[in-house]
């Protein structure tokens, strides 16, 4: 770090495993998590396929989204939080392969921070959240009550 020079970040100090290295002007070394998440997680459906250290490419489903990030139900799948890994997803009519990192394992899936936000990706997720809110909203003013 240039003296002198405030708010600058090498990134030879962002590290694989999810946190950001910040060293101040006395020498001590401050980790900050950088897990936090900026936009609203939505409820996703889909196929997604996970490929972790060049292995084939695993199933998983999409539980929620968020522009920054993803969490996957997995069925006995073990990974390292901080793993590198790149996600395989079809939507839209698009392919998608989206670096991430793994952020946290649970007993039944993963959460993935996104290595760059997906805005094109978290759109499509609102819009198709936003459908099925009004679909639900329709079929709950259209039911007739039926006496006998």
């Amino acid at each position: 770090m240039i003296s002198g020079q405030k708010g600058f970040i090498p990134s030879s100090y962002v590290s694989h495993i999810g946190y950001l290295h910040l060293v101040h002007d006395d020498t001590k070394e401050k980790i900050m998590s950088v897990e936090k998440r900026y936009s609203k997680r939505y409820p996703m459906d889909g196929e997604v396929y996970i490929r972790y250290r060049k292995q084939r490419l695993l199933p998983a489903r999409a539980v929620n989204c968020s522009m920054q990030g993803i969490y996957l139900r997995t069925e006995s799948l073990t990974m390292l939080s901080g793993a590198l890994v790149e996600l395989e997803l079809f939507r839209d009519g698009r392919q998608w392969s989206i670096m991430g990192v793994v952020t946290h394992t649970q007993q039944d899936g993963v959460g993935v921070m996104f290595w760059k936000p997906q805005a094109e990706l978290y759109e499509s997720v609102i819009a198709q959240a936003s459908d099925l809110r009004r679909v639900a909203a329709v079929a709950q003013s259209a039911a007739v009550e039926v006496h006998a």
